[in-house]
Protein backbone atom coordinates (compact mmCIF):
# COMPACT_ATOMS: atom_id res chain seq x y z
CA UNK A 1 0.00 0.00 0.00
CA UNK A 2 0.95 3.62 -0.17
CA UNK A 3 1.41 3.80 3.36
CA UNK A 4 3.31 0.84 3.78
CA UNK A 5 5.66 2.23 0.89
CA UNK A 6 6.19 5.68 2.91
CA UNK A 7 6.92 4.02 5.92
CA UNK A 8 9.80 1.99 4.30
CA UNK A 9 10.75 4.98 2.48
CA UNK A 10 11.22 6.80 5.61
CA UNK A 11 13.23 4.19 7.12
CA UNK A 12 15.22 3.85 4.30
CA UNK A 13 15.69 7.64 4.50
CA UNK A 14 16.78 8.16 7.48
CA UNK A 15 19.08 5.14 7.20
CA UNK A 16 20.76 7.23 4.62
CA UNK A 17 21.30 10.20 6.47
CA UNK A 18 23.42 8.24 9.35
CA UNK A 19 25.60 5.97 7.11
CA UNK A 20 28.27 7.09 4.53
CA UNK A 21 28.48 5.43 1.11
CA UNK A 22 25.32 4.63 -2.02
CA UNK A 23 21.92 4.68 -1.64
CA UNK A 24 20.79 2.26 -3.65
CA UNK A 25 16.81 2.48 -4.23
CA UNK A 26 15.08 0.16 -6.67
CA UNK A 27 12.01 -0.32 -8.20
CA UNK A 28 10.29 -2.56 -10.11
CA UNK A 29 6.70 -2.16 -10.69
CA UNK A 30 3.73 0.07 -12.60
CA UNK A 31 4.33 4.05 -12.79
CA UNK A 32 2.72 6.67 -14.69
CA UNK A 33 3.76 10.11 -15.65
CA UNK A 34 0.95 13.13 -15.14
CA UNK A 35 1.61 16.55 -15.95
CA UNK A 36 5.28 16.55 -15.77
CA UNK A 37 5.54 14.06 -12.49
CA UNK A 38 6.55 10.23 -12.09
CA UNK A 39 4.61 8.26 -9.76
CA UNK A 40 5.09 4.62 -8.37
CA UNK A 41 1.88 2.72 -8.29
CA UNK A 42 1.93 0.13 -5.17
CA UNK A 43 0.89 -2.98 -5.72
CA UNK A 44 -2.70 -3.34 -4.32
CA UNK A 45 -3.44 0.58 -4.87
CA UNK A 46 -7.12 1.15 -6.02
CA UNK A 47 -6.98 4.31 -8.68
CA UNK A 48 -9.82 4.64 -10.41
CA UNK A 49 -8.99 7.51 -12.69
CA UNK A 50 -5.66 10.10 -12.98
CA UNK A 51 -7.55 12.87 -10.07
CA UNK A 52 -6.54 10.38 -7.33
CA UNK A 53 -2.55 9.30 -8.83
CA UNK A 54 -0.96 11.92 -6.33
CA UNK A 55 -2.71 10.92 -3.28
CA UNK A 56 -2.33 7.09 -3.77
CA UNK A 57 0.62 6.55 -5.30
CA UNK A 58 4.49 7.80 -4.58
CA UNK A 59 5.86 10.85 -6.72
CA UNK A 60 9.78 9.36 -7.51
CA UNK A 61 10.53 13.72 -6.43
CA UNK A 62 10.17 12.26 -3.07
CA UNK A 63 12.14 9.71 -3.30
CA UNK A 64 14.85 11.53 -5.04
CA UNK A 65 14.79 14.52 -2.38
CA UNK A 66 15.67 12.26 0.20
CA UNK A 67 18.72 10.44 -1.35
CA UNK A 68 21.26 11.70 0.90
CA UNK A 69 24.04 9.36 0.60
CA UNK A 70 27.45 9.90 -0.80
CA UNK A 71 26.49 8.28 -3.91
CA UNK A 72 22.81 7.62 -5.22
CA UNK A 73 22.36 4.76 -7.48
CA UNK A 74 18.52 4.85 -8.61
CA UNK A 75 16.88 1.99 -10.68
CA UNK A 76 13.72 2.87 -12.08
CA UNK A 77 12.43 -0.69 -13.75
CA UNK A 78 8.81 0.16 -14.78
CA UNK A 79 6.91 -1.13 -17.30
CA UNK A 80 5.30 2.57 -17.91
CA UNK A 81 1.73 1.49 -19.67
CA UNK A 82 -0.97 2.73 -18.15
CA UNK A 83 -2.67 1.04 -15.48
CA UNK A 84 -5.83 2.40 -14.84
CA UNK A 85 -9.02 1.80 -15.69
CA UNK A 86 -9.70 1.78 -19.27
CA UNK A 87 -10.87 5.48 -20.86
CA UNK A 88 -8.39 7.26 -18.32
CA UNK A 89 -6.93 10.43 -19.78
CA UNK A 90 -4.63 12.97 -18.58
CA UNK A 91 -1.83 10.48 -18.50
CA UNK A 92 1.37 10.06 -20.63
CA UNK A 93 2.95 6.98 -21.91
CA UNK A 94 6.32 5.94 -19.80
CA UNK A 95 7.45 8.56 -17.80
CA UNK A 96 9.69 11.25 -17.77
CA UNK A 97 13.29 12.41 -16.78
CA UNK A 98 13.77 12.64 -13.27
CA UNK A 99 14.10 16.55 -12.86
CA UNK A 100 15.00 16.26 -9.49
CA UNK A 101 18.39 14.31 -8.83
CA UNK A 102 20.39 14.02 -5.82
CA UNK A 103 24.14 15.05 -6.06
CA UNK A 104 26.23 12.29 -6.90
CA UNK A 105 23.44 10.68 -8.58
CA UNK A 106 22.65 7.86 -11.63
CA UNK A 107 19.45 7.34 -12.38
CA UNK A 108 18.86 3.97 -14.51
CA UNK A 109 15.87 4.20 -16.39
CA UNK A 110 14.17 0.43 -18.11
CA UNK A 111 13.34 2.43 -21.12
CA UNK A 112 13.69 5.92 -23.09
CA UNK A 113 11.52 8.41 -21.59
CA UNK A 114 7.90 8.64 -23.01
CA UNK A 115 8.48 4.73 -23.84
CA UNK A 116 6.90 1.61 -22.86
CA UNK A 117 9.56 -1.03 -20.97
CA UNK A 118 8.70 -4.79 -21.65
CA UNK A 119 7.72 -6.10 -18.30
CA UNK A 120 9.97 -8.74 -15.99
CA UNK A 121 13.07 -8.18 -18.75
CA UNK A 122 15.25 -5.10 -17.09
CA UNK A 123 16.05 -5.98 -14.12
CA UNK A 124 17.11 -9.64 -14.81
CA UNK A 125 19.69 -8.29 -17.54
CA UNK A 126 20.92 -5.43 -14.79
CA UNK A 127 21.70 -8.27 -12.26
CA UNK A 128 23.53 -10.79 -14.72
CA UNK A 129 25.92 -7.51 -16.24
CA UNK A 130 26.29 -6.34 -12.74
CA UNK A 131 27.06 -10.27 -11.86
CA UNK A 132 29.29 -10.23 -14.21
CA UNK A 133 31.80 -7.02 -13.60
CA UNK A 134 32.16 -8.89 -9.63
CA UNK A 135 33.11 -12.13 -11.87
CA UNK A 136 35.66 -10.06 -13.84
CA UNK A 137 37.06 -8.38 -10.42
CA UNK A 138 37.22 -11.41 -8.92
CA UNK A 139 39.45 -12.81 -11.44
CA UNK A 140 41.55 -9.84 -11.82
CA UNK A 141 42.20 -9.95 -7.91
CA UNK A 142 42.84 -13.66 -7.75
CA UNK A 143 45.28 -13.47 -10.86
CA UNK A 144 47.28 -10.28 -9.69
CA UNK A 145 47.38 -10.57 -6.57
CA UNK A 146 45.52 -7.54 -5.22
CA UNK A 147 42.56 -7.13 -2.83
CA UNK A 148 38.84 -6.88 -4.03
CA UNK A 149 38.46 -3.57 -3.15
CA UNK A 150 41.32 -1.88 -4.49
CA UNK A 151 40.52 -4.29 -7.71
CA UNK A 152 36.78 -2.70 -7.57
CA UNK A 153 38.43 0.95 -7.28
CA UNK A 154 40.53 0.97 -9.82
CA UNK A 155 37.82 -0.63 -12.27
CA UNK A 156 35.66 1.76 -11.94
CA UNK A 157 37.09 4.27 -14.21
CA UNK A 158 39.54 3.83 -16.43
CA UNK A 159 43.04 3.42 -15.56
CA UNK A 160 45.82 3.73 -17.75
CA UNK A 161 49.22 1.92 -16.59
CA UNK A 162 52.26 2.16 -17.93
CA UNK A 163 53.92 -1.20 -18.77
CA UNK A 164 56.28 -1.09 -15.01
CA UNK A 165 52.93 -0.32 -13.45
CA UNK A 166 51.23 -3.37 -14.88
CA UNK A 167 54.37 -5.42 -14.09
CA UNK A 168 54.07 -3.89 -10.53
CA UNK A 169 50.16 -4.33 -10.32
CA UNK A 170 50.36 -8.10 -11.60
CA UNK A 171 48.80 -7.43 -14.88
CA UNK A 172 51.63 -8.75 -16.77
CA UNK A 173 54.45 -11.51 -16.25
CA UNK A 174 56.93 -9.52 -17.91
CA UNK A 175 57.64 -6.46 -20.36
CA UNK A 176 59.65 -6.67 -23.09
CA UNK A 177 61.26 -4.38 -24.63
CA UNK A 178 62.36 -3.30 -28.24
CA UNK A 179 65.70 -4.28 -27.31
CA UNK A 180 65.11 -7.96 -25.98
CA UNK A 181 63.29 -8.51 -29.58
CA UNK A 182 66.74 -7.62 -31.53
Amino acid sequence: SREEMIDELDSFQKKLEKEEGIGFFHYGGHAVQQNGHNYLIPVDEDIPNQIFVPTRSIDVDEITLGMTADTNIIVLDACRNNPLPAGTRGMTRGLELVSNRPQNSIIIYSAQPNSVAEDGVFTPILTQKLLEKKSLNEILASNTGQSIKKIEKDTDRDYIMTPQEALEYGMIDKVISRDLIK
